[in-house]
């Protein structure tokens, strides 16, 4: 408060989290970092600091035409931890203009084997030969079909017959194609080491799915880690508040502790509401996470089980 003015803070509830069902506590906001402990069902833990966003690093995919099939699909260049894949090809070309590939390099004295056809991509196996002039000839091998011979790549005109790939990459290592970008996507063949792609488009930036994290201490044991998940209906955390609903009917006893023979003071039947006074806990005896409760002018009932020991709910968060 600043003089006679208005508080510049006010007091809110300390937020709580509740486990819709198990899940890791990690050391750090990292999906890779080490386990503290498994979060359990029903668990109520404080939380501390966020639920804020986790800013992953993205990673490069490329659609491609493999070269030994003509099978399309995406494969990983680079990964999140920057492991390289596949890399630009440096000795692969690109037919521009329809051009003979001949048995030897004088073009004066040579026999035709076969027409390099636009698009096509070969592969060269020697170094750079000057045919005099303004004419540059290299010794390819064909990625279609592996058929070796010479070819112009610039005539004496200026035309361009081939010339170095901007779109071919060459895998570094054994790696998956697969029918979409995400890594979650269907295999559709395993690119070989050494063979070449065709980009049909540029490189894709792919970001994982999207993350939250919350850092959160279990109220039974004290210990503290950050809980990492993705949004939406399938989170393994809710907010929790000290009300619940009962979905089954269950039994309410007077201690914690459910040891054989214990009787009921009352019943809670579905539909009734309870307020939290202490708890869940877990109950040493009976394996079973319970709660004290109590009900409205009754004040406090006694102690309830949260599930079955088949996981059946007896009583929800409100």
């Amino acid at each position: 408060r600043v003089g006679e003015g208005p508080p510049l803070l006010k007091p809110r509830e300390k937020p709580f989290l509740f486990a819709l069902s198990a899940a890791p506590l990690l050391q750090s906001f990292d999906t890779d970092a080490s386990v503290v402990r498994e979060m359990q069902q029903d668990e109520v833990l404080e939380l501390l600091e966020g639920p804020r966003p986790l800013q992953g690093p993205s990673e490069q995919a490329l659609h491609a035409v493999a070269s030994k099939d003509g099978k399309v699909g995406w494969v990983t260049l680079q990964d999140t931890a920057g492991n390289t894949f596949a890399s630009p090809s440096k000795n692969l070309y690109m037919c521009k203009s329809t051009i003979a590939m001949t048995d030897n390099f004088d073009i004066k004295n040579c026999k035709v084997l076969r027409k390099v056809d636009v698009g096509e991509a070969l592969e060269v196996i020697s170094g750079q030969e000057e045919d005099g002039g303004d004419i540059s000839r290299k010794r390819f091998k064909s990625v279609r079909d592996g058929k070796e011979g010479w070819v112009t790549l610039k005539g004496n005109q200026g035309t361009i017959y081939v010339e170095l790939s901007d779109s071919h990459f060459i895998a570094d290592q054994d790696i998956s194609m697969r029918a979409g970008a995400s890594r979650d996507s269907p295999v559709l063949r395993t690119v070989e080491a050494g063979e070449a792609l065709l980009a049909k488009e540029p490189p894709k930036e792919v970001r994982p799915d999207p993350k939250m994290g919350a850092r959160a201490r279990s109220l039974e044991d004290g210990k503290s880690g950050w809980i990492v998940f993705a949004p939406g209906p399938r989170a393994p955390v809710k907010p929790w508040k000290a009300k619940y609903v009962c979905k089954a009917p269950v039994d309410i006893t007077s201690s914690l502790a459910l040891q054989e023979g214990t009787v009921a003071v009352t019943k809670a039947e579905p539909g009734q509401s309870f307020q939290v006074v202490e708890g869940p806990a877990l109950d040493a005896i009976s394996g079973q996470r319970r709660v004290r409760l109590a009900r409205g002018e009754e004040g406090i009932v006694g102690w309830a089980t949260l599930r079955t020991a088949e996981g059946k709910a007896c009583l929800e968060v409100a």
